[in-house]
């Protein structure tokens, strides 16, 4: 199946070598597909992805100085997006081969807006990130380790795809998941599942803890009172 439709964006600080697994895989799925890859203050990095753009085509390169965090750079990676679908995969993660041919089979539903693999979804309790296995027929949230949003439904919103709010990481997907919700949209599970080395740039950023209790806090306060009298 041809993805010229799709957008895949990569961002990488330090985990070099698990983002090579991880492109191995994307580059041999992302049939038509353009990629924007983040060298996140990683020359080495950076040297890799030009190499990568400079042998295949839809192939954009950007490279930060220094790492600004997750949140940041998806925000810009999502506004240079012209395509029907946008997707977000961490580094450390690698799906299996048809990951995208199953993402996009959830979109057959016009209401849905974003989608993920069945093992990364959460329940509205986003502070503290509970896993849940199984595929639900309606899941809170799709964590955003490996998600597609459908951009035409994201663009209503009129604003950027994380919260500016929020800062580096974490909260951001809960975020965005209830904020299409609260507009009426879908999310689904595709069933797949993927392989996730979590916290391979956690550990290399001491501030990153306190910028997620900073992040939870402010979700919390944002959608309180939203998640107290909505029934999920």
């Amino acid at each position: 199946m041809t993805h010229s439709d799709v957008t895949i964006s990569v961002i990488c600080h330090s985990a070099f070598d698990e983002c090579r697994r991880c492109l191995s895989v994307v580059l041999n799925s992302r049939e038509g597909a353009r990629l924007i890859l983040t060298a996140n203050g990683n020359a080495e990095a950076a040297e890799y992805f030009e190499k990568i753009a400079m042998q295949r085509e839809g192939v954009e390169v950007i490279y930060n100085l220094q790492n600004l965090g997750f949140i940041g750079p998806s925000n810009v990676a999502f506004d240079r997006c012209e395509t029907r679908f946008f997707v977000l995969i961490n580094d450390d993660a690698v799906p299996p081969p048809d990951w995208l041919d199953k993402m996009k089979a959830c979109f057959t539903e016009p209401k849905v807006a974003i989608a993920g693999p069945g093992d990364r979804w959460l329940d509205e309790r986003f502070v503290g990130h509970r896993w849940r296995g199984g595929l639900p027929m309606q899941p809170d949230f799709i964590e955003g380790s490996c998600m597609m949003v459908r951009v035409a439904a994201l663009r209503v919103l009129g604003e950027p795809l994380f919260w500016k709010e929020l800062q580096w990481a974490y909260a951001d997907d809960a975020d965005l998941c209830l904020r299409i919700r609260q507009l009426g949209y879908l999310i689904s599970v595709a069933d797949f599942s993927i392989t996730h080395k979590s916290g391979t740039t956690t550990r290399t950023v001491p501030h990153l803890h306190d910028a997620m209790r900073k992040n939870f806090a402010l979700c919390e306060a944002k959608w309180r009172e939203y998640l107290r009298m909505r029934k999920f």
